[in-house]
Order: C-alpha cells, then structure tokens, then sequence
C-alpha cells in the first residue's frame, strides 16, 4: 500500500494595487455603545436548525450594528449561519440576545419578534 503524505499548496497574488480615499466625517451619535440585551425562549420544535439560523443571520445583516446570540455564557455572531447552529439551541433552549451600534434597538426588536412568532413571516 503507498504512503501518503499530505499536499503543501502555496498561492501569492500581488494585484500592484495603491489605493488612496479619505473617509466622510461621521456623526458620533452613529456609533452609539449602548448595548440592548433580552432573553428569548426557543419555541420551535426541532430546535434552531438551518432554516431559522439563516432567516436570523439574513435579519441581522441588514443592520450595521454588532448581534450576538448568548447560550449558557457562549456568545456568537448573529450574522454568520454557523455559529448560530453551534449554538445547538433545541426547543426550550433560553437565549439572550445581545445588540450594540447604529440600529441596535430596532434590530433587538426585530429578533424577539421573530422568536415570538416561531420565525413565521
């Protein structure tokens, strides 16, 4: 039987890019630090599974704030699908959701009521 041994790929690009731009001058009050945190009760049969983990991340990327789903102290990224199925939140799982930035208040709104109404639009 051959050996095998792992394949080593090296990949270097080099576009000779130089960009320059300057940034608009932003309101303070855009980049608020209140954070906005609530409790949610996991109500769906099956658990939080691939459907209600995107119809979540979908959600959440539309808000430019930061979103954090909370599962006994473990914090992940609303926005990316994956982390929220490592959550493995099955029916009656308690979550906090937690918001900070630009729209966090309406974005925390938005996911209590999703959970409330079983993720139906």
């Amino acid at each position: 039987m051959p050996q095998t041994r792992p394949i080593e790929r090296r990949c270097q690009i080099d576009f000779g890019l130089i960009m320059s731009f300057s940034l608009p001058d932003v309101d303070s009050s855009m980049h608020s630090t209140d954070v906005f945190e609530q409790e949610v009760t996991v109500l769906l049969e099956n658990g939080l599974h691939l459907v209600p983990c995107s119809r979540i991340a979908e959600l959440a990327r539309r808000f430019p704030c930061q979103s954090q789903l909370i599962k006994d102290g473990i914090a992940v990224d609303a926005k990316t699908i994956f982390d929220l199925i490592t959550l493995q939140a099955v029916q009656g799982t308690k979550l906090t959701i937690r918001t900070q930035g630009q729209d966090a208040r309406e974005l925390l709104e938005k996911l209590v009521e999703l959970f409330a109404h079983n993720f139906e639009t």
